[in-house]
């Protein structure tokens, strides 16, 4: 095997696998001026859960109606079997119900926990102290 050095190396010709590699590959602008090459755009963003269930809860069921023959939200009548849930003793729907009605409960940290008299001197290293 002989060895090339660098000038003999870049005049060498390409093997006929990466002169046909390097045909078929476009340089330069593939699109003529003013036409896109994605002309469809991005495709639309899928239906995150949320929406579902926003729309879901929104909708009104055929089947359930209150005592005026109103027909009933979905949500109402998840908030209603949340509230027979902890009225039996579910601790799970209670906590649901209290997120919902008071908020989530907000946490407290305590910054007190170090020494508020401790003292911390920074310098430069070879920087004289002047006391």
């Amino acid at each position: 095997m002989t060895r090339l050095s660098a000038v003999d190396f870049a005049m060498a010709k390409p093997s006929p696998k990466t002169e046909k590699k390097t045909a078929d590959k476009t340089v330069g602008k593939p699109f003529p001026k003013g036409v896109s090459g994605n002309p469809k755009g991005r495709p639309k963003k899928g239906t995150t859960w949320k929406e579902t269930i926003t729309r879901l809860t929104n909708q009104a069921r055929i089947d359930e109606t209150d005592e005026n023959k109103r027909k009933v939200l979905v949500k109402a009548l998840i908030v209603k079997k949340q509230i027979e849930l902890a009225l039996a003793g579910d601790k799970h729907a209670t906590k649901f119900l209290a997120e919902r009605e008071e908020g989530m409960p907000r946490q407290s940290i305590d910054y007190t926990e170090h020494d508020p008299d401790e003292v911390v001197e920074i310098g430069f290293k070879g920087e004289a102290e002047s006391e």
